[in-house]
């Protein structure tokens, strides 16, 4: 097993924990069923994306597809068979929609935490150019095996979105209303994903000269904005509610 897959492997872990200490009562083992059930699809849409994309790997040896466990995984394709998987979850495990998706971004932020980091220590996601006067600058062979120093894009996206996605996750918690979680932070991800992915100077998984990395961000982007404003409408909803209901109350008698 590769640092990638180790990176991985330990997000994943952190995402199933968070799941158990966010299941209701008597039901941590349910939840953790559709943990894992979520992280499967990830690491199929992963995993199919990586092959989809680079068939000549495995032209001699198509059993190599099936050993995941050897590094090849790619983001946007593991990302959009989760979002593909929430509707399912609806279906499978009689979850609601906003249920699933508060489950789903659970497991999605130490995921991409560990994605970026595990680039880091393989040496992919860099960013531009830079010299060895730069202590923090990260070297990196680049495909033609020359070493290069590059800004240490992968270690700066996961401190960020560490730093971001922390004060997010309580505010929405605070809201009390499910989906409120999948909305604000599936829209941080996504708003982050096509940030720092934008900064990346290796190669990319693109196809019909599309980038798969910027289209998947970008339609997490939208699916969370999208859920922050029908949250947002809810929330005011029930402060008018409640504006009303005081309205009525009659007035305490004067003793």
């Amino acid at each position: 097993m590769n640092l990638f897959s180790l990176m991985v492997g330990i997000g994943a872990s952190l995402g199933l924990l968070q799941v158990w200490r966010d299941a209701p009562p008597r039901k941590e083992f349910a939840w953790l069923l559709n943990g894992w059930l979520i992280l499967l699809t990830a690491l199929i849409g992963g995993r199919a994306g990586f092959v989809w994309l680079n068939p000549h790997l495995f032209a001699g040896d198509w059993q190599a597809a099936l050993r995941f466990w050897e590094g090849g995984l790619i983001f946007p394709t593991a990302l959009l068979a989760v979002l593909l998987m929430i509707p399912l979850l609806t279906i499978l495990r009689r979850l609601s929609i906003p249920q699933a998706a508060d489950l789903t971004i659970l497991l999605l932020i130490p995921l991409a935490v560990s994605l970026w980091l595990g680039c880091g220590v393989a040496g992919c996601a860099y960013g531009m150019a830079l010299t060895d006067q730069y202590p923090w600058a990260l070297p990196v062979l680049d495909s033609d095996g020359t070493l290069t120093y590059r800004l240490p894009l992968p270690y700066l996206a996961a401190f960020v979105l560490l730093l971001i996605a922390r004060p997010v996750e309580k505010k929405a918690i605070e809201l009390q209303i499910p989906g409120a979680r999948a909305s604000l932070l599936g829209f941080v991800l996504g708003v982050h994903t096509l940030i720092f992915s934008s900064w990346r100077a290796d190669a990319v998984p693109t196809f019909q000269n599309i980038r798969l990395d910027l289209a998947v961000g970008t339609l997490l982007a939208v699916i969370g904005l999208f859920g922050a404003l029908v949250i947002e409408v809810i929330r005011l909803s029930k402060a008018l509610n409640r504006r009303r209901l005081s309205a009525r109350r009659p007035p305490h008698p004067s003793t």
